[in-house]
C-alpha cells in the first residue's frame, strides 16, 4: 500500500483550500457554490477528502467523503459546503463572521484498503474505518497521534465514538477494518 495518494502539488493544495473556503462561505450565505467560477483541475486518482475547520486549536467542523474519484475538486467543494453544518456543532454553528478566524484544512485520501488486524495499522500514518453491520466509524490518521493512542485505543475509540459500537467490536470476525492514508494541508490564519 502506498503511504501517499497521488501527491497534491503546492499549487493544487492552494486551489483546493480556496475551493473548501469558498464553498463553506457560500453555504453560510445560503448560496450554492459555483464551481464554474473555479477553473481548478487537480489530476490524479483519489479515495476521497475531508475538510476540517479550526478556530485556533478548537475544532469547528470536520466532514468528508470516501469516494474513489478523479474529480477531487468536486469532493472538496461538497465537503466544504457541508462542514459548516457539522451536526456536532448544531448548538453553536460556524458563522460567516467567524470564517475570518477559521483555518481550513483539507485531507486528500488514498483508497481504502482492508486489513486483517491491528498489526497492519500504523498510528499517524493510517486512518481507520471500522464497519459492522449498518454501523461505520472513521478517524483521520492524525487523531491517534494527537491523542497519544495505541493502535488498540485507536480502534476502540473509533468503535465507541464514531460507530456507536462496543469498544471491543473491532475484535469481532464480522467487523471490517480498513485503512487509508491522507495528505493533509491547511491555511494559516492568524487568530
Amino acid at each position: 500500500m502506498s503511504d501517499d495518494p497521488n501527491p497534491v502539488s503546492a499549487r493544487d493544495q492552494h486551489s483546493l483550500l480556496r475551493v473548501a473556503r469558498c464553498a463553506a462561505e457560500a453555504a453560510l450565505t445560503g448560496a450554492a457554490y459555483e464551481r464554474a467560477s473555479d477553473p481548478t483541475v487537480v489530476n490524479g486518482a483519489f479515495g476521497g477528502a475531508f475538510v476540517t475547520l479550526w478556530n485556533g486549536r478548537t475544532l469547528r467542523g470536520c466532514i468528508g467523503r470516501f469516494v474513489e474519484t478523479l474529480d477531487i475538486v468536486a469532493v472538496v467543494g461538497a465537503a466544504g459546503a457541508s462542514v459548516v453544518r457539522d451536526g456536532r456543532f448544531a448548538v453553536n454553528p460556524v458563522t460567516l463572521d467567524e470564517m475570518s478566524r477559521i483555518n481550513v484544512e483539507v485531507s486528500v485520501l488514498s483508497a481504502l484498503m482492508p486489513v486483517d488486524g491491528p498489526a497492519a495499522i500504523v498510528p499517524g500514518v493510517h486512518g481507520i474505518v471500522v464497519r459492522k453491520g449498518q454501523r461505520t466509524g472513521c478517524f483521520l490518521p492524525k487523531v491517534a497521534t494527537d491523542r497519544s493512542w495505541t493502535v488498540e485505543e485507536f480502534l476502540t475509540q473509533c468503535c465507541v465514538q464514531k460507530a456507536g459500537l462496543d469498544g471491543d467490536a473491532w475484535r469481532s470476525a464480522d467487523t471490517q477494518m480498513l485503512v487509508f492514508t491522507a495528505q493533509v494541508f491547511s491555511e494559516t490564519v492568524e487568530n
